[in-house]
């Protein structure tokens, strides 16, 4: 409980600017699939399943927990593309319906291709001041782009971090009235689902190049085993399986 409470209030930034559009377009935090796949028959065919903004799709676990192996299955639509765990950062083919397996810790979240989720820094606090470190979580895909949005005392910044996958380049661009945001604020980029490493961004206009390297692979047999690792099975089952 604890994990996800804090994961809550690391996500005030891209909860913010969601409920910002919310307000001021009419566009709402939490999204049916067919709002953005009218003509797909699969949309209409997962009642639980939902957009959480416009970077996430989340497919709630409703079932009954197998007390063997301490998990319960959704089955989860993947509309066209690639998606990526947000937790464990396995990547997803979509334009299929998979059965995923979580244990009650976990809930299936799930980020689509290129997206960019950004998040108060680790160094926090549970108050309520914009954050010093902005941790920006991006996932592989082309081109995109995400404008974080933040008012205080009447006044607004906006910051607009764009990635550029196929020519390795970051761009963050700034607008706005800079003195509601902490003097030393710095952005962590953190490439997830690939070996690229974390780049760190002052508060000012600025770009940056990164090596696009593989993505991070997980094995079958990395999957079997974090299923095992949490079974209520004899230890001698669990080496057979």
């Amino acid at each position: 409980m604890k994990k996800y409470l804090r994961l809550r209030h690391q996500m005030i930034p891209y909860l913010y600017t969601m409920n910002v559009k919310t307000h001021e377009e009419g566009a709402p935090l939490i999204s049916p699939m067919y709002y953005f796949y009218p003509e797909n028959d699969e949309s209409y065919n997962v009642p639980n399943q939902y957009f959480f903004g416009t970077e996430l799709m989340v497919a709630p676990v409703v079932e009954k927990m197998d007390l063997a192996f301490q998990s319960a299955k959704v089955d989860v639509w993947f509309p066209e593309g690639e998606w990526y765990d947000f937790f464990s950062e396995k990547k997803y083919t979509g334009g299929v319906k998979l059965s995923v397996y979580r244990d009650i810790s976990m809930i299936p979240v799930f980020a689509k291709s290129g997206a960019i989720i950004p998040l108060v820094g680790s160094e926090i606090d549970m108050g309520v001041d914009l954050p010093e470190v902005v941790d920006w979580y991006v996932f592989p895909g082309k081109q995109h782009s995400f404008e974080m949005i933040e008012d205080q005392n009447g006044q607004r910044y906006k910051t607009r971090l764009s990635i550029d996958w196929e020519m390795g380049m970051v761009e963050l661009t700034l607008q706005g009235d800079s003195s509601i945001v902490p003097s030393n604020r710095k952005h962590r980029i953190h490439f997830k689902g690939t070996n690229v490493s974390m780049i760190e961004l002052p508060n000012k206009n600025d770009t940056a190049r990164f090596e696009c390297k593989d993505n991070k692979r997980l094995s079958l047999n990395d999957e079997v085993f974090r299923l095992l690792k949490t079974a209520s099975l004899p230890y001698e089952l669990k080496i057979d399986c």
